[in-house]
Order: C-alpha cells, then sequence, then structure tokens
C-alpha cells in the first residue's frame, strides 16, 4: 500500500497515466448503471438499458438548456450511466476518494450523534484505519493500442470541452463497447478489469 506521498511523487515523474480515486479499495471498477442491473445480465440487453438512459438525458438537458454531451452531464449530475470517471490530475482522484469516504464517515457516525470525548477517540482510530484506492490507467500505452487493435471494446474518451465541470476536473469517461463484445458474455463484477486481462494489457494498477 503505497503513500499519499508516494502516489503523487509518481504521479509528478510520469505523465502517461489517469487517475480514478475511489473512497473504498473493495470497489470494483463497475460503472453505476451495471451496479444496478443484474450480474447475469448480457453486454446486449445492458446496451438496451444504456440507450434508453441516454437518450431520455439528452431530452432532458435539451430541455432545459445545458451545454455538453449527456454521458459527461449524467456522470457528473449523479444519473447513472455506463461510464467510469477518471481524470488527468492525480489530485482530484485523490479529492473524490477522500471527500466521498469523508462525507459517509460523517453521515454514518457523527451527524444527529451524541460524541463525548471516548467515542471520538474511537472514530479518530476509525478514520486513521479506512484505505482508500487510487487507480491508475497508462492513456499513453492506450492510445497506441486502440490503434493498433480497432476493436479492443474499452474506450476512454477526452473531456468534454462543453461541460465546465469536466473541464475543471481534466476528466475523461472510460466505457465498454458493447458492439465489440459476443452478445451472450455477461456483465462481470468488473467489467474494466476483465477486459484487460482478457485482451492481456498490463496497463491498470493499483497503488
Amino acid at each position: 500500500m503505497a503513500t499519499l506521498q508516494k502516489i503523487i511523487s509518481k504521479a509528478k515523474d510520469n505523465s502517461n497515466f489517469i487517475y480514478r480515486g475511489c473512497a473504498f479499495e473493495k470497489y470494483d471498477l463497475v460503472p453505476t448503471l451495471a451496479r444496478k442491473l443484474k450480474t447475469d445480465i448480457s453486454f446486449a440487453q445492458y446496451n438496451i438499458y444504456s440507450d434508453v438512459v441516454k437518450k431520455a438525458a439528452e431530452r432532458g438537458y435539451s430541455e432545459v438548456g445545458m451545454n455538453g454531451l449527456a454521458d459527461g452531464l449524467s456522470q457528473h449530475y449523479g444519473l447513472g450511466t455506463s461510464y467510469l470517471d477518471w481524470s488527468y490530475s492525480v489530485y482530484v482522484a485523490l479529492y473524490f476518494a477522500f471527500t466521498s469516504y469523508i462525507k459517509q464517515f460523517v453521515d454514518e457516525n457523527i451527524l444527529d450523534q451524541h460524541i463525548d470525548l471516548c467515542k471520538m477517540h474511537c472514530l479518530r482510530g476509525d478514520f486513521n484505519k479506512h484505505k482508500y484506492c487510487i487507480y491508475r490507467l497508462n492513456k499513453t500505452l492506450y492510445d497506441e493500442l486502440k490503434n493498433q487493435y480497432p476493436k479492443l471494446p474499452l474506450i476512454v474518451s477526452d473531456t468534454d470541452h462543453k461541460n465546465e465541470r469536466m473541464e475543471s476536473q481534466q476528466g475523461l469517461l472510460s466505457s465498454i463497447d458493447s458492439t465489440k463484445v459476443n452478445d451472450n458474455a455477461k456483465i462481470q463484477n468488473s467489467q474494466l478489469k476483465y477486459w484487460l486481462i482478457g485482451f492481456n494489457l498490463i496497463i491498470l494498477m493499483t497503488f
């Protein structure tokens, strides 16, 4: 397990990577839409659900005059999508990992509760023992492989410049192109890991 200083130091020394911060180390790399569906649903069915949600979101954003692609807007406003957030900035990834856990910790353990000195000491110990997870993906290597193997189902799309929030977070989105996947394939517990391993692409690493 790497220290915060080591993570930041590695990021400064290597600009090839993009980052994703998770509040809990147990979190898999699974988009919110996939988490809400059963794991035995095929990618063909998953694609149908994804298209329905995307088209509904596009109509909604158009009606209220919001700029930007529906995928990025939905991702940043809490709607279920078939995408995962990444950032060119390790600091952005760390921010989301830390703040997500802090909010949940406060909501569950402190908010509207009586806190005495003894309980505060115990809470501090629990908080300090928590393990976060920062994923990094070699974007440079991914781009090279995508050029060589166009049928690679992993998609990593760059920042939507019309989306101010995504722009400020130096954001990217990743997804699985279900049109390049066998129709009978099922949604795995960890889609991104599954496809990277399946194509022998060692470009996803945890610190």
